[in-house]
């Protein structure tokens, strides 16, 4: 959804999205994770329907972007993996693999953070 920042009426951005989960925005568009089909996606404010920007993960959840790239979890019990990415899906890099559960990303910077539900952790690696 997209609403004006005055308060005005929501309206979708992307209609039909079968599970969306993390979200996370710069100046030119809204990134989110559709975690049952295993996609990372972007799409402009102004709408034009969402493009996958990187396929074929388990379960990705949480999303995180800087100025060049993107970062995400893809969640599993045992071996969740965390992501980087240039911004337009180019350029893949796995930071960590064998996580427990990977949920919430975040990134300052020099250094990308996720949680791990499996093991109750708080974990960092250097970008």
């Amino acid at each position: 959804m997209r609403a004006a920042l005055d308060g005005g009426g929501a309206s979708p951005l992307v209609p039909s999205v079968d599970t969306p989960l993390g979200i996370v925005a710069d100046s030119e568009s809204v990134f989110f994770t559709n975690f049952l089909n295993g996609t990372l996606n972007r799409v402009a404010y102004d709408g034009g329907g969402a493009k996958a920007i990187e396929v074929g993960q388990i379960n990705p959840q949480g999303i995180a972007i800087d100025d060049a790239n993107i970062y995400w979890v893809d969640y599993a019990t045992t071996d969740g993996v965390v992501w980087k990415a240039a911004k337009d899906g180019s350029g893949k890099i796995r930071l960590a693999s064998q996580q427990a559960g990977p949920r919430r990303i975040a990134v300052d910077q020099v250094a990308v953070y996720w949680t791990n539900s499996g093991n109750g952790l708080v974990t960092k690696v250097a970008k």
